[in-house]
């Protein structure tokens, strides 16, 4: 999922006879914009309140965390361990990673789909439009960044079919 489809591409393409296909769910690395004020608000957060209003961005239904939960998140990403990776992610002009490559390397050994809610208010789901036409794409309606989250039935659908 998001910068972890990046990960996922890294390891697919370092170890390609031990995948049998490849899943990302709104992945980074499609093209260049992104929601730069959210990965940084995410790794710079103090604040519970913060930390509520960017998981805002995430989900069309919301994300219902307890305040002792949004406390103990705000006070991990307090820390600053998140805010080197934010600045390799995302700088002025977007995105800083690139995927495309790799999942076209991929996508003539193994079976790749994408997944992207209509809604994604982090990275547009328009950048499956730049994929190879070897890759699947789904996209769900009355989905955030989060499908996983707002049509989780849907979602295991795709991925176990």
């Amino acid at each position: 999922h998001s910068l972890g489809a990046v990960a996922a591409l890294g390891l697919a393409n370092a170890m390609p006879g031990r995948v049998r296909s490849l899943s990302l769910i709104a992945p980074a690395g499609l093209g260049s914009e992104i929601d730069t004020g959210f990965v940084h608000g995410m790794a710079q957060a103090e604040a519970p309140g913060e930390v509520a209003h960017l998981l805002r961005r995430l989900s069309v239904n919301g994300v219902d965390l307890s305040d002792a939960a949004l406390a103990a998140l705000a006070a991990d990403l307090s820390r600053g361990r998140l805010v080197a990776l934010a600045g390799a992610v995302a700088g002025a002009s977007g995105q800083k990673v690139d995927g495309l490559a790799a999942i076209g390397k991929l996508s003539g050994k193994v079976p790749v789909r994408v997944l992207f809610g209509l809604e994604d208010r982090i990275i547009p789901w328009k950048h499956v439009l730049a994929l190879p036409p070897t890759v699947a794409i789904h996209l769900l309606a009355r989905s955030g960044h989060m499908p996983q989250w707002d049509q989780t039935r849907e979602v295991l659908d795709i991925l176990t079919a």
